[in-house]
């Protein structure tokens, strides 16, 4: 039997300065090729941010069950990193197409049937337990990492989590066979 699954993909923007510093672009093979990259000059080197540690999540009726602000949920957790260069403050935003009418859940959809499954995404503070206001329930959640890594190759202590949970505590129908997906994208800036 086909089980049905729900899967979210991180797609990362990682912004290298909120003045508009921009990363190198590589060109493309083929008769000519163009590429580009930024010279900064000054005093001191502008701050870096990273985003990094992400993963695909992948809720299954088998996946188990994830702490929530509405209790014990079926659902999945991860962690990922959000760096600084001089470990200074990161504002991170998070963003998807799949936000309802109201703002109060996610919908990730099918691309074979176009059918729709409503998902909460919550997002918090690795350490921390989540809240109500951890949950996306607009087109844009943002909060701020204070003191944030300064390691931007290593993911080495997580400090965001992610979580999906079903609806209202929703289950799979026996007879689903979709699969559903949604992506989420992660901005991330100095502040």
């Amino acid at each position: 039997m086909k089980s049905t699954a729900l899967k979210i993909s991180a797609f990362v923007l990682a912004l290298a300065a909120s003045t508009g510093a921009l990363a190198a672009s590589q060109g493309t093979a083929g008769a000519t090729s163009t590429g580009s990259y930024t010279n900064t000059l000054g005093t001191v080197a502008p701050p870096q941010v990273r985003v990094f540690g992400l993963l695909d999540a992948n809720l299954t009726a088998t996946s188990g069950s994830v702490t929530s602000p509405w209790g014990p949920m079926p659902g999945v957790s991860d962690q990922f990193c959000v760096a600084h260069s001089t470990g200074g403050n990161v504002r991170i935003t998070f963003s998807s197409p799949g936000i309802s009418a109201g703002g109060l859940n996610i919908q990730a959809k099918s691309a074979t049937t176009g059918a729709t499954k409503i998902y909460n995404q919550l997002i918090y503070r690795t350490g921390t337990v989540p809240t109500d206001a951890s949950a996306i329930r607009s087109s844009v959640l943002s909060f701020d990492i204070t003191s944030a890594q300064s390691d931007l190759v290593n993911c080495v202590n997580p400090n965001v989590t992610k979580t999906i949970v079903l609806s209202n505590g929703a289950t799979w129908s026996a007879s689903e066979t979709d699969v559903f997906t949604d992506t989420v994208t992660v901005t991330a800036s100095p502040i």
